[in-house]
């Protein structure tokens, strides 16, 4: 009982030092093979927003900037058929969204 205690303090005060938003860790792996929709609506609710965009008849890459993390990340969604979906989730460097 006392380690567990010990545990939610740790995981407490790993939460204040680290601020809002950075005590889970955001996978954007976890995006993958998501409906696009899905995905899309995970990373406005986790404080990005696209950026810039382009597209293939295949794919499209949407670019997407955390201005709070300044970090990011972009999204290559597989636009074949009817169900779009994530293909690719990865962060990229911020040059990718700010070009600087």
């Amino acid at each position: 009982m006392r380690s567990r205690k010990r545990l939610g303090f740790a995981l407490a005060t790993a939460a204040l030092l680290l601020g809002p938003g950075k005590a889970l860790a955001f996978d954007l792996g976890e995006l993958q093979g998501k409906n696009a929709d899905k995905a899309q609506e995970k990373l406005s609710q986790r404080g990005y927003s696209v950026v810039r965009s382009n597209a293939t008849k295949k794919r499209a890459f949407q670019y997407w900037w955390s201005a709070r993390d300044k970090s990011c990340a972009l999204l290559v969604i597989d636009t074949k058929g009817q169900n779009q979906r994530v293909v690719e989730a990865t962060k990229v460097g911020k040059k990718e969204c700010t070009g600087r």
